[in-house]
C-alpha cells in the first residue's frame, strides 16, 4: 500500500513539474513575466505538498513533527534548484566542448562540475544535520533513503521539462540534432560516448 501510493505521489510530482513547464513555455513571453512567476510559485507549492504527502507516509509522521520537518526542507529547495539549474548549464557547456574538441574549455568546466557536485554534498550533508535534530533515529534512518529519491525524481522531472522547452525553441534545428544523436547512439564512428550527452 506504501509503495502505491508513493509512486502515485511522485507520478503527480513529475506530472506536475511537466505540465507547468510546458504551460510556461507555451504562453507568449511578452508582458508574461509576472504571471510566469505566479505559475512557478503554484508548482514549488504543489510539489511540496506532494513531497510532504510521500514523506508523512514513508516516516509516519505525527503534526508535530511534520511542523518542524517541512519548513526545514522548504528552506533548501531554492538552493538545490540553483545548483541544479548550474548543473543543468554546465553538462551543456561540456557537450559542447566534447563534441567541438575543445579540451581546454572541457578541463575547466570539469572543474566547475565538481564543484557543483561538492556544493550540492555539502547542502545535503547541512539540510540532513538539521533534519535529524527534529526526527527519530528510526525516521532519520528511512528519511536518508526516501528524500534522495523524491529528489532525484523532482529533477529528473525538471530537467526534462526544460529540455523540452529548449527543444521547442530550437525547432528544427534541435530536432536534427537530437535525431542524429539517436541515430550515431551517441557515438561517432566507434569512438567513445560523449558523458555529457543527454541520458
Amino acid at each position: 500500500m506504501r509503495t502505491t501510493l508513493r509512486t502515485l505521489l511522485l507520478s503527480l510530482i513529475l506530472g506536475t513539474v511537466t505540465l507547468g513547464a510546458a504551460t510556461a513555455d507555451a504562453r507568449p513571453r511578452r508582458g508574461q513575466v509576472a504571471q510566469a512567476s505566479d505559475k512557478r510559485a503554484k508548482v514549488k507549492k504543489k510539489l511540496r505538498t506532494m513531497r510532504a504527502y510521500v514523506l508523512t507516509d514513508e516516516l509516519e509522521l505525527d503534526e508535530p513533527t511534520a511542523a518542524k520537518l517541512f519548513p526545514i526542507l522548504n528552506k533548501y529547495d531554492d538552493k538545490f534548484a540553483a545548483l541544479a539549474e548550474e548543473n543543468l548549464e554546465l553538462r551543456g557547456k561540456a557537450r559542447d566542448a566534447a563534441d567541438q574538441g575543445d579540451d581546454k574549455a572541457l578541463d575547466a568546466l570539469i572543474d566547475k562540475l565538481v564543484a557543483n557536485q561538492r556544493a550540492r554534498w555539502d547542502l545535503d550533508e547541512k539540510r540532513f544535520a538539521e533534519v535529524r535534530k527534529v526526527l527519530t533515529v528510526t525516521q532519520a534512518a528511512r528519511i536518508l533513503v526516501v528524500l534522495p529519491e523524491i529528489d532525484r525524481k523532482i529533477l529528473a522531472g525538471v530537467r526534462r521539462a526544460i529540455r523540452a522547452g529548449k527543444a521547442g525553441k530550437a525547432g528544427k534545428a534541435g530536432k536534427a540534432g537530437k535525431a542524429g544523436r539517436k541515430r550515431r547512439g551517441g557515438q561517432d564512428d566507434g569512438s567513445v560516448k560523449n558523458p555529457f550527452a543527454d541520458p
